[in-house]
């Protein structure tokens, strides 16, 4: 905020958040894609500790992206029916907050359908809200200015999907120092250098 503040041609006008619609979407899209990440990143996880396999707890994400179009769709037609998106994107956050009920009753002797359910409400919900706060952001500022706002709210998303890609590199790092610090692995004799190094060599010699 400080430096776009002080930029000539700033990437992101910070004036465009003194308007109340602009900073309250943009929130809105921080804290709601903080929620649905952690969500698409750790549930899964969770169901493979409860005995699934990799590929079936990725099926069960499938209701999620299933969701998101229904509901992004339905809500630009609402808002394009109704004119209204104050209602509209209050639902679409209780529609989030009821799938994350949902993930809290998930247990070893759960439904099958639940999870699915709730990724369904989860995907639903927040695909609806992109949809109501990029209208609403769109809406609230002059034309010339469309085009940066888009960016500002697609921003917050992009900036909640890195932390996390980061912090799963890093809990997947942890281990690795771990193993590597009590197994470490010694010099290579000579020899075996030389073996290795020819059955390389074979290989590309024969292919030229």
């Amino acid at each position: 905020l400080w430096w776009e503040s002080k930029a000539r041609q700033p990437i992101i006008p910070v004036r465009l958040l003194a308007e109340r619609t602009v900073l309250a979407a943009c929130f809105c899209n921080l804290l709601a894609t903080m929620v649905v990440i952690a969500g698409l990143f750790y549930v899964p996880l969770y169901l493979q500790v409860l005995g699934f396999s990799a590929t079936d707890a990725g099926v069960k994400i499938l209701p999620s992206p299933v969701g998101v179009s229904i509901c992004s769709i339905g809500a630009g037609y609402l808002m394009k029916r109704t004119g209204r998106y104050v209602g509209l994107g209050i639902t679409a956050l209780l529609m989030v907050i009821l799938g994350i009920v949902f993930f809290t009753m998930q247990g070893r002797d759960s439904p099958v359908w639940l999870t699915g359910v709730a990724f369904f409400f989860v995907g639903g919900g927040y695909g609806a809200m992109l949809t109501i706060t990029l209208l609403a952001c769109i809406a609230a500022v002059a034309h010339s200015q469309q085009a940066v706002i888009t960016s500002a709210t697609c921003k917050q998303r992009i900036l909640e999907i890195k932390c996390a890609i980061l912090t799963n590199f890093r809990s997947c790092e942890e281990p690795w120092r771990d193993r590597r610090r009590h197994h470490r692995v010694g010099r290579v004799p000579e020899h075996t250098q030389g073996a290795a190094m020819g059955a390389v060599r074979r290989p590309a010699q024969r292919g030229r």
